[in-house]
């Protein structure tokens, strides 16, 4: 991950099920950057690595164990625009099918802000 990540020169990752120890994320070069997820749980099962100059601020409301969301601003020929990139693992064997209801509160809000929304779901 961390060679595509850094030879394609990309911004940002939307990862599910990254490699967890001692109940934080690991394995990602996050130097020049910043790993999101919740640190509230023991074993987070999505996460959001942010590369460079991407300005990033973690949605907390919007954020648990399976759903990690940021409100990012880009500047793109000139002009700033604000978007929000959720990653979103959807268990398998979860008791509700697909969407989540964290995923669905996360759409809701996007839609009430008007903010595009770019998911990742797995």
């Amino acid at each position: 991950m961390n060679n595509l990540l850094s030879r394609q020169q990309v911004g940002m990752g939307l990862i599910q099920e990254p490699w967890i120890y001692k109940k934080h994320v690991r394995g990602l070069n996050a130097r020049n950057g910043r790993i999101y997820y919740d640190t509230n749980c023991d074993i987070p099962r999505a996460c959001i690595l942010v590369l460079g100059p991407v300005q990033a601020r973690l949605l907390t409301e919007y954020t648990s164990r399976d759903v990690v969301a940021v409100q990012v601003t880009l500047h793109i020929g000139g002009v700033q625009r604000t978007a929000i990139f959720g990653s979103v693992y959807l268990p398998y064997d979860a008791e509700d099918l697909p969407p989540s209801r964290e995923m669905v509160s996360l759409i809701e809000y996007s839609n009430s802000k008007k903010l595009p929304l770019i998911p990742r779901e797995f």
